[in-house]
């Protein structure tokens, strides 16, 4: 019967031991479980911050594109403006001096 006890106390023993390992093996999971979810949620708010960025340079660079076609626009219509003073200048240099040869020849 001692024998029984002794053994029935190892056992009881060797289960609450088994019982403190698992307890100790959920801890731990339970530990490592969100500590994965904390590292996850860091990289997805990383990778949307990329994307946010990304997304926002694209429209800063569709803006100064926007700004540099709008000033490509307003000085290519300026050049056009000056050429055709400049034509009308022209024109009327030979206009005046046409006057001119045919006063000097008649």
């Amino acid at each position: 019967r001692a024998a029984g006890e002794e053994r029935s106390t190892a056992l009881g023993s060797e289960l609450a031991a088994a019982r403190k390992a698992v307890g100790e093996e959920r801890t731990a999971r339970g530990v490592v479980d969100r500590e994965v979810s904390r590292l996850t949620a860091t990289v997805d708010a990383h990778q949307q911050e990329r994307k946010d960025l990304r997304e926002e340079l694209t429209e800063e660079a569709r803006a100064e594109r926007r700004a540099l076609e709008g000033k490509l626009h307003f000085e290519e219509a300026q050049c056009a403006a000056a050429r055709r003073a400049h034509e009308r200048d022209i024109s009327e240099v030979r206009q005046v001096w046409g006057e001119q040869r045919a006063r000097l020849f008649t």
